[in-house]
């Protein structure tokens, strides 16, 4: 299974604070691999990650393909796996988590719903204002999956 050890949460900052927090975030991890939603202002936060630590920062499009074609687009399968993986216990939540993080993020992970686009694939979206942190719990979720690293932390950028 997967554990979410940490979600950190911090808004109002610029490109070059947020990316300068995650570099100390990250600072005593061995890391091997970044994934960074590089949608809108996400696209400056992986540049600015890229000039640290080079290959390793992975920009990643929630309206990406989707491995499998029955999904409109990457963020509707993380969704569904994410889905399965919590309906099969496959996902822990640390102690050390946030009481009211984690609380946006079940409220968030809540509001999501899903369609059949016109032809014929799901499509995920959210009725909540902001699915931030949700997303970032998509992410990382589906990074760990792809990826035989231990991911320690989760960072939903607010903007």
């Amino acid at each position: 299974g997967f554990l979410v050890a940490e979600i950190f949460s911090f808004s109002h900052s610029s490109i070059p604070e947020s990316a300068e927090r995650i570099l100390r975030i990250l600072s005593p991890y061995p890391v091997q691999e970044v994934y960074v939603d590089d949608t809108g202002v996400g696209g400056g936060v992986t540049d600015l990650l890229s000039q640290s630590l080079g290959e390793k920062v992975q920009g990643v499009h929630f309206g990406g393909k989707a491995r499998m074609p029955k999904y409109a687009n990457a963020r509707a399968q993380w969704a569904f796996e994410l889905k399965d993986a919590l309906s099969r216990k496959m996902l822990a939540i640390s102690q050390n988590v946030d009481e009211p993080i984690w609380e946006k993020a079940v409220e968030q992970l809540a509001s999501f719903r899903w369609e059949f686009t016109r032809g014929g694939a799901i499509r995920v979206f959210s009725t909540a204002q902001r699915s931030d942190i949700a997303d970032c719990l998509l992410l990382a979720f589906a990074c760990a999956q792809s990826s035989s690293d231990f991911l320690p932390k989760i960072l939903p950028l607010e903007g």
